[in-house]
């Protein structure tokens, strides 16, 4: 298998492809882990200057040299694994490299695409890739411990039979009525449609998404979205959402709603309000991985029992689990196929929410 065995004479070696988005924090958690070595800080030619400020940056920071050739950064010696940070629009194509090159890939999140024609060569390229050995990983909140904590209660038929989720995905940060809402800005470097196509759904949506089909454990099979701006100077300027509501529906009959947007309220004393509920046919299951707690009711038992934990940095725990998968050759807690179905169901949200109509999740409307 192409570089999933590393020793203490050869460690894992990581390319850190664009610094468009969080490959700082990339940089950050891999370069502390034992066997692993940051080898270089690459991108394609021909950037946006701040892509390439940022680039630049990153390199500079962790002493690593910055190429603008794809290719030969991918042929350099002992590069195992390729983290991309890229604007959203650049996913899919620099996956399908990547993987087609042999080596693992750790995306920043959804999406993985920006089409399901897109989506479709992405999941094909990855699962040639497994063939090989080789992996595909996303940042994800199904690793935050008190979610893995829900499933297995789930599993355990702590709750029954899973019939209906609510997920909050609201960050707290909102730009709020900033007046430079420039392309260039502060806030129009992660938000102005320039640079990405679509608002808080694209942005967050994926980890709602992530969560719901994992605690429900079973496939989405429509979707219907309402989508608006009710926040934020820049997104009501660009005509992008601020605030998203999301129907479900699942293959085994289950239903679910998602809530996600980015209000401002500075004063608010989490970094988000991110939690889910899952209710079951003898109870009910509540994780929160933004507040230091986990909440399961039964009431069959007429009781309830709350853990308390301190907050997790999902981003890291996504890291670790994907470097460990590496390292042992098992699969990440989510996969490529994982990331794909989520990445259609976010696609179609995004179409429901243009047609106003419910969409299957073959693309077409019902």
């Amino acid at each position: 298998m192409m570089g999933t065995t590393t020793t203490d004479e050869q460690p894992l070696g990581v390319l850190l492809l664009s610094a468009a988005r969080h490959q700082s924090a990339f940089a950050e958690v891999l370069s502390r882990q034992p066997g692993v070595r940051l080898v270089a800080v690459a991108d394609e030619p021909d950037l946006v200057p701040w892509v390439r400020e940022a680039n630049e940056q990153l390199a500079a920071t962790w002493g690593l040299p910055y190429l603008e050739d794809l290719d030969a950064a991918l042929a350099l010696p002992g590069i195992n694994l390729v983290t991309v940070g890229s604007e959203y629009s650049r996913h899919g194509p620099l996956a399908i490299k990547v993987l087609k090159a042999g080596k693992h890939l750790l995306l920043d999140k959804q999406p993985m695409a920006m089409s399901f024609a897109e989506a479709d060569a992405v999941l094909a390229a990855a699962r040639e890739a497994a063939t090989r050995g080789i992996k595909l990983g996303y940042i994800q909140h199904v690793v935050n411990p008190t979610v893995l904590r829900a499933k297995r209660a789930i599993d355990r038929g702590e709750i029954g039979d899973p019939r209906a989720v609510f997920v909050s995905a609201l960050v707290t940060y909102g730009p709020g009525d900033d007046t430079d809402t420039s392309p260039t800005s502060r806030w129009g470097k992660g938000l102005h449609p320039k640079w990405w196509n679509g608002g808080e759904m694209i942005h967050h949506g994926g980890y709602a998404i992530g969560v719901a089909r994992y605690l429900m454990g079973s496939e989405i099979t429509s979707i219907y979205t309402v989508t608006g701006a009710h926040f934020n100077r820049i997104h009501r300027e660009n005509g992008s959402e601020d605030l998203v509501t999301v129907s479900l529906g699942f293959a085994n009959g289950g239903v679910g709603t998602l809530v996600i947007g980015r209000p401002p309220n500075a004063s608010h004393p989490s970094y988000a309000d991110e939690f889910v509920n899952v209710i079951g046919t003898r109870g009910a299951i509540t994780a929160d991985w933004e507040k230091p707690s986990f909440l399961l009711c039964d009431s069959e038992q007429g009781l309830s029992r709350r853990e308390m934990y301190g907050r997790a940095d999902t981003t890291e725990l996504a890291i670790l689990d994907f470097l460990a998968a590496v390292q042992t050759d098992r699969d990440p807690v989510q996969n490529h196929e994982d990331g794909l179905a989520e990445t259609r169901v976010l696609l179609a949200g995004y179409e429901s929410a243009g047609n106003g109509r419910v969409v299957s999740l073959n693309g077409a409307a019902a």
